[in-house]
């Protein structure tokens, strides 16, 4: 679907929404309620400060930066292969050659999480 496509899609349901809460109060005070729940339920996901606090605090000890931290990775629920091509430098912009890493991700859900979420910096090497 295109992103015109996307939006049209979104126009039509809002008006169809709008629509069936005009006839019927009580389905709008339910959409809302459902809303409400679906917000406070993944509400540090829209925190993009504390994100960006938590990979920063991630990587202080080995000056590490990413390019687009915040990025998304979706898995869904069962195997999902993960495909990353990692191009890295040194603080002096030194080139090393990059790694290409394939692996499998096992999970019971879907899930959506932050790219840099997928590394662990090692301080004590």
């Amino acid at each position: 679907m295109s992103e015109k496509e996307g939006v049209s899609r979104l126009q039509q349901i809002a008006e169809n929404v709008n629509r069936i809460n005009s006839e019927n109060p009580e389905f709008g005070k339910s959409i809302g309620e459902v809303l409400g729940s679906a917000l406070l339920a993944n509400l540090q996901r829209f925190n993009i400060f504390q994100q960006l606090a938590e990979y920063i605090h991630s990587v202080e000890g080995r000056k590490v930066l990413m390019r687009n931290p915040l990025n998304t990775v979706r898995v869904g629920p069962g195997k999902s292969t993960l495909h990353l091509r990692v191009e890295y430098t040194d603080l002096a912009y030194g080139f090393y050659p990059q790694v290409e890493i394939k692996t499998v991700i096992q999970s019971d859900e879907e899930k959506t999480f932050p790219l840099y979420k997928l590394f662990r910096w090692d301080s004590t090497k």
